[in-house]
């Protein structure tokens, strides 16, 4: 690495805010923790140079918030307005945690989720460690082979899982 942060700065419309979410999800995959700063709705940078000294671009980027911050607060505020809104606000929000590479911080975001969505952070963070399975093709095996194939790979893939199993 030769920067020592990423600072992202995104047109504050919904396409910029959502392509600055993507661009974020990539970051936290390779382990960075970037920072996303918002231009005003309406501007892009060079609109934005044109009316406003260069020092107000800096200062937007100086304001720059963590980018999870930026995520939460912005899924929370521009869901729907109702219980299944909320749910799927914060099941959107999960997988931009899972990519969270240290384990501390991966909570501390899973809780500060539930403390601003109202639910119990046990709940958030039992999904956010929850990986959900993929489906795959089962290339014309049968079911119970299928998932004996699931099985297995959850097996190889979590370990810590096999303790848990019964002889059912």
């Amino acid at each position: 690495r030769v920067a020592r942060e990423v600072v992202l700065l995104f047109d504050g419309d919904t396409a910029g805010i959502r392509a600055g979410f993507k661009t974020l999800k990539t970051l936290l995959q390779a382990g960075l923790h970037p920072r996303l700063a918002l231009l005003p709705v309406g501007d892009d940078p060079d609109s934005f140079l044109e009316t406003n000294p260069p020092e107000a671009l800096l200062a937007l980027v100086d304001q720059a918030r963590p980018g999870l911050d930026v995520l939460i607060d912005w899924h929370l505020e521009h869901r729907e307005r109702s219980q299944a809104g909320l749910a799927r606000a914060v099941e959107e929000m999960l997988p931009f945690l899972r990519d969270v590479q240290g384990g501390v911080e991966r909570e501390l975001y899973g809780r500060r989720l539930a403390e601003r969505a109202g639910v119990d952070p046990g709940t958030v963070l039992a999904e956010v460690r929850f990986e959900p399975v993929v489906a795959r093709p089962t290339f014309g095996l049968d079911k119970q082979t299928s998932w004996a194939l699931a099985l297995f790979r959850v097996c190889v893939e979590e370990p810590a899982l096999l303790g848990q199993l019964s002889e059912e």
